[in-house]
């Protein structure tokens, strides 16, 4: 292959590169660019105005004003000669030009014989086509100044429009992609939702700056709470039993990042106490200043008195064997009873179904409880 076959066939390459960023082929017509080719037929006195991209194998009109057909094989484009130049492409007459004067368009209908055109200039510096001007007599002195000039602007302006319309679409599939991913997200948050409440699970993420922590609503249910996106973190600490206060969480110990990550404390809640497993970390800015303090909670008051039962019965059998007298006994089960279930009273009763009374036997109560037997 010559040297000259390798720059045309590299030039070829990089027009249809071109050619594919731009996404203009068989794209429906656009009054911008229809309004080019009506200014340039005016501004030419030409019947013919043509905005032509080349391809491969033929030449495609972006806008035409005069000329039927939408697209001609490359055998009929006379704007495939214009590729080459930087400027102007001017035949005086298509009939004596040895490039032209077989082309069909010029021995047959439509009989074209006189042609401008100016190069359509990417701003890689690559020739996709031309906006030219034709009419079907020759013009002997082609374009005058004016003509030229307003040719090449014109042509400088479909450039443009291509280039808006490229960031244009970029615009609209970025949006598209935003859109979608924003849809995607949505999603998966609320497919993470839906695995914390079946899975109990709660999360939190506490602004340290401002104290405000932001919810999910399986966390809200938790702490027996309306759901809501954002509670002052304050509210939580303040649910905390008393002798648990040392496991929680403070504005201090988030600050200095020293609060204790993976916790279990009971809180108080119109249900009674609730036993909370708490799992946090801590995210901190570029100079290493904690900022947040994100984590997740879970209920497992059942777990914790179900293993207290566990305990109390392996307890109560140790104490059994070394009681002899029932009053005992009955106080020992008491006692252990209570602690299990987190409760301040805890005895046993003779029920007496013909009086319809209960005996009490001596009860276990917590400090400041009046005993009732």
């Amino acid at each position: 292959m010559l040297i000259a076959d390798l720059d045309e066939h590299a030039a070829l390459l990089d027009r249809l590169e071109a050619l594919e960023a731009y996404d203009i082929m068989d794209s429906p017509s656009e009054p911008e660019f229809d309004g080019i080719v009506q200014i340039a037929t005016a501004l030419c006195k030409a019947p013919v105005a043509l905005i032509s991209l080349v391809d491969a194998e033929r030449q495609w009109f972006k806008a035409r004003v005069g000329f039927s057909p939408s697209e001609t094989p490359l055998s009929q484009s006379v704007c495939r000669h214009a590729l080459a130049s930087s400027d102007l492409l001017i035949i005086p007459d298509l009939k004596d030009d040895p490039r032209t004067c077989y082309n069909t368009l010029v021995t047959g209908e439509p009989f074209i014989r006189f042609y401008a055109g100016a190069p359509l200039i990417t701003p890689d510096n690559i020739t996709i086509g031309s906006l030219c001007v034709i009419d079907s007599v020759p013009r002997p002195h082609g374009l005058d100044n004016e003509q030229r000039e307003g040719l090449r602007a014109l042509a400088g302006q479909v450039i443009a429009l291509f280039e808006a319309r490229r960031l244009s679409q970029r615009k609209d599939d970025l949006f598209r992609r935003q859109k979608s991913l924003t849809s995607h997200m949505r999603a998966a948050a609320n497919e993470t939702l839906a695995a914390q409440e079946a899975g109990g699970v709660g999360t939190f993420e506490v602004d340290i700056e401002t104290g405000q922590a932001k919810t999910s609503p399986a966390f809200c249910r938790i702490f027996h709470l309306p759901v809501a996106p954002i509670y002052p973190s304050s509210l939580f600490e303040g649910m905390v039993v008393e002798s648990d206060r040392g496991l929680q969480s403070s504005d201090l110990g988030r600050r200095e990042a020293t609060d204790s990550l993976d916790v279990e404390y009971r809180i108080n809640t119109d249900v009674g106490i609730r036993w909370i497993s708490r799992t946090a970390s801590f995210v901190h800015d570029e100079s290493g200043r904690p900022i947040k303090m994100i984590g997740a909670v879970k209920d497992v008051t059942v777990i914790k008195r179900a293993a207290a039962r566990v305990q109390a019965l392996l307890d109560l059998g140790d104490r059994l064997n070394h009681l002899t007298d029932t009053e005992s006994m009955a106080m020992a089960a008491a006692d252990l009873m209570a602690k299990a279930l987190d409760a301040t009273r805890a005895g046993f009763g003779i029920v007496n179904l013909a009086d319809e009374t209960v005996l009490m036997q001596p009860e276990w109560t917590a400090p400041g409880v009046v005993s009732l037997s």
